[in-house]
């Protein structure tokens, strides 16, 4: 699955600025269209990306699959049709980042508490580690919208917002395999000593006996 981070990744920084859209032919409804797309469909998917890596249970009523539906069709409405309409692109910027702000705030709350809780059951130093990543992750993630509608068209600190959620979520991902390396290698280690006590078996009755003997030669040695 983190291959297909990556390519989210790559994909959003491409269609954000990185690519001349001129040498393209592509005009300018074109281009926010597909920017705006790319950029609303990799934040879903690193939101979901987030959930599903840290195994934290969504929102009973707000889980990933209603609110891609509810952001999509937020999209079409409020961004989409406004901007074909107007030509005005703070003004359907604006309208459509409303739903994703409110949302994102509600989100960073609530998965913040549920990363507490975590944190607090489990005692593991990479986990706890790898929590404050995703936190960071979360919380670029969530603050995508806002810094757009404050910024506005400013791609330069968007592109810094959102790829250092990449960042966390990358380095999140290497602590993961580290932890599970770790955790192969106690298992093999345990393994070899378990080979190693049967390899040399002894009888509990056995080892009594002779404990008990040398006792009772002492006591004897003693008495003469």
């Amino acid at each position: 699955m983190m291959i297909l981070v990556t390519l989210f990744f790559i994909a959003y920084n491409l269609s954000s600025g990185t690519i001349e859209f001129e040498v393209l032919n592509m005009d300018f409804f074109s281009k926010e269209i597909i920017s705006y797309t790319m950029g609303t469909g990799c934040a879903i998917f690193f939101l979901y990306y987030i959930y599903f890596d840290f195994e934290v249970p969504t929102p009973k009523y707000l889980t990933i699959n209603r609110i891609f539906m509810a952001i999509m069709v937020n999209f079409v409405l409020m961004f989409v049709i406004p901007l074909a309409l107007t030509k005005d692109l703070d003004l359907s910027r604006n309208l459509f980042l409303l739903l994703p702000a409110t949302i994102g705030a509600y989100l960073l709350v609530k998965t913040y508490l549920l990363f507490f809780a975590i944190n607090k059951k489990n005692k593991s130093a990479f986990h706890s580690v790898r929590l404050v990543f995703g936190a960071i992750a979360l919380f670029s993630l969530c603050g995508f919208p806002f810094s757009i509608l404050i910024f506005g068209g400013n791609l330069v600190f968007q592109q810094v917002l959102f790829n250092m959620g990449f960042a966390a979520i990358l380095i999140s991902y290497f602590l993961k395999v580290a932890q599970k390396d770790s955790q192969l290698e106690n298992i093999e280690k345990f393994t070899r000593e378990e080979v190693l006590l049967k390899d040399f078996p002894f009888d509990e009755t056995k080892v009594l006996n002779l404990i008990l003997n040398q006792s009772e030669d002492n006591f004897q040695t003693l008495g003469n």
